[in-house]
């Protein structure tokens, strides 16, 4: 193990069901070297509407490490109604 200590599946996996983390956000996570089982603990609680999801969290700690790899983060951006040749 290289005098690192490597986290379990099961830590992982409990994080990402506990924080709501894509694959893509558990993997960035990892890479940076970040404990997953504190990743729970970065949670907002809802009287901290300040205080930024754990994705971002994670995403903005990768971007600062790796500055020339940018995520490409997917938005889901707002459909407007589609009018098409519905007849009301």
């Amino acid at each position: 193990m290289n005098g690192k200590r490597r986290h379990s599946e099961e830590a992982w996996a409990h994080a990402k069901r506990v924080c709501r983390l894509s694959a893509r956000h558990v993997e960035m996570a990892k890479k940076i070297g970040m404990n997953p089982k504190k990743l729970p603990g970065l949670v907002p609680s809802k009287s901290q509407p300040w205080k930024a999801s754990v994705g971002l969290f994670i995403e903005e700690c990768y971007v600062k490490r790796f500055p020339a790899e940018r995520p490409t983060t997917i938005v889901a951006e707002p459909t407007a109604p589609h009018n098409s040749d519905r007849r009301s």
